[in-house]
């Protein structure tokens, strides 16, 4: 039978480390992160104010572009793009990407909004429907 003072011992440790662990973990995620962050805004004042901060809250650098004002070669100095864009202010019919074209585009990209749906059609890619 193992000692019961054995048993607290090994359930305190297995404690404090897990803490240890979670306590790097937060402050690792309080930490900016050294990326420079383009976030291509859409016709949302509110909202786009809202990403800002919140975007500055975690990276280095952080840029606001209108997304009808971006030019693709406008990202070339920046590490990540954030492209928002809504289905209310969908395109119809051929239209261009905002970002280009797929083959010219090499940047890690996060979509919101109704953003893939969006770039699916210039973009000739899966997620145009459904």
């Amino acid at each position: 039978m193992i000692p019961r003072r054995l048993v607290y011992f090994a359930f305190a440790w297995i404690a404090v480390s897990l803490c240890t662990v979670s306590l790097c973990t937060v402050a690792l995620a309080l930490e900016k992160q050294g990326l420079r962050v383009l976030y291509l805004a859409r016709n949302d004042e509110n909202r786009t104010e809202a990403f800002e901060e919140f975007l500055n809250e975690h990276f280095e650098s952080v840029t606001v572009v209108a997304r009808e004002k971006f030019k693709p070669e406008m990202a070339r100095r920046f590490d990540v793009v954030v492209l928002d864009w809504p289905q209310s202010e969908r395109l119809t019919g051929e239209y261009e990407s905002p970002l280009g074209s797929l083959e010219d585009w090499n940047l890690p990209t996060v979509l919101l909004g109704s953003a893939g749906l969006q770039m699916a059609g210039p973009w000739n890619v899966i997620g145009g429907a459904g």
